[in-house]
């Protein structure tokens, strides 16, 4: 028997644990579907225990069958002593963090890994949507920060040898998550497309002369820290329309000593031009696309304090809210920037 197929049968806790009790009887059995079984916690466990019997599955179906963290949790550990799993669909229900013990098992073997804003995950094993594997995060969301940090310990201990290309846009890291996951990416030395951008291996290894970030890619945080990588080529940038946090400050730190002209608008829009023209013209947005007030206007004064800037003859910093504080500190240093006109 290759193929079993018994969804929507109503098997239950104890018709789930009758049959986990033969499995070790079906030693080439490809595929399994028990969908919509509500087999439960209880029957999950049970069904846990025995899942390594199955030496040559390669597609199973636990989805919409009640399962809670702690059996969800004990699925994914099993999983990871079958080899030969390819496909998995454990979707309909509220796992929690047993979301991350299947996915544990199952990026050691992974080429693609997505997760949705709705906490939809799916893991490709191979090139093609053959050989998917479905889960949902715990109450049906997007990772946000705490989950990319979590998916960054996930990482630094799986270290995904085969993946190729990660989608996590819509899932709202923020500048925290980016900050706990975009480290471990530099680790998995197969990746060429990250949230759909197929430039992410030239920006992490530097040396471009011209970089746009679309704003559906939602990178803008992490290719700020490579950056200075391109330091000494890169004329042409454009990441605006994204959220940097503090990343855009190291940004600025490479641009301004071939600045001419710089502007700040009261909603975050950062222009920096290079030279009397709009060639090399660099866009970025401030963390939460607000203008710079008073911490930003500190930020900045030390920014000019530690970064030379010898062709600076415009700064344009109305509307920002910068106050006294943020006056008095921008004061100190403007005679430093003798071009200033």
């Amino acid at each position: 028997l290759q193929n079993l197929d018994l969804s929507g049968n109503g098997i239950g806790p104890r018709g789930i644990i009758a049959l986990s009790n033969r499995l070790k009887k079906l030693p080439v059995l490809h595929k399994l579907n028990l969908s919509g079984n509500d087999i439960g916690p209880d029957g999950a466990m049970a069904l846990s225990t025995h899942l390594e019997k199955l030496a040559a599955l390669q597609n199973l179906d636990l989805s919409n069958n009640q399962l809670d963290p702690t059996s969800g949790t004990a699925v994914g550990k099993a999983l990871a002593l079958v080899t030969s799993l390819t496909a998995l669909d454990i979707r309909g229900q509220d796992i929690g963090d047993g979301v991350w013990s299947v996915m544990s098992a199952l990026l050691p073997r992974a080429a693609q890994l997505r997760v949705g804003p709705d906490g939809a995950v799916r893991v490709a094993i191979g090139v093609t949507d053959a050989g998917t594997s479905y889960m949902t995060l715990s109450g049906g969301k997007g990772l946000g920060p705490y989950g990319a940090g979590r998916l960054a310990v996930l990482l630094r201990e799986a270290c995904p040898p085969l993946l190729t290309a990660l989608n996590l846009r819509g899932n709202q890291l923020g500048v925290a998550g980016w900050a706990a996951f975009g480290g471990e990416l530099q680790r998995i030395t197969s990746l060429t497309s990250l949230n759909g951008c197929g430039q992410y291996a030239a920006i992490r290894d530097g040396g471009l002369r011209e970089v746009k970030l679309d704003k559906e890619w939602e990178l803008g945080v992490w290719a700020a820290r490579f950056l200075d990588r391109s330091a000494s080529t890169l004329t042409t940038l454009d990441i605006s329309g994204q959220d940097l946090g503090d990343g855009v400050w190291p940004v600025m730190s490479i641009l301004l000593p071939r600045a001419a002209n710089l502007k700040v608008d009261s909603d975050g829009e950062v222009l920096v031009v290079s030279g009397m023209g709009a060639k090399g013209t660099s866009r970025m947005t401030l963390s939460g696309g607000k203008g710079l007030g008073p911490i930003g206007a500190l930020r900045l004064a030390g920014l000019l304090r530690e970064v030379p800037a010898p062709l600076l003859v415009g700064l344009d910093l109305r509307g920002n809210g910068i106050g006294p504080d943020g006056i008095t500190a921008l004061a100190a240093h403007l005679e430093r920037l003798t071009n200033l006109q």
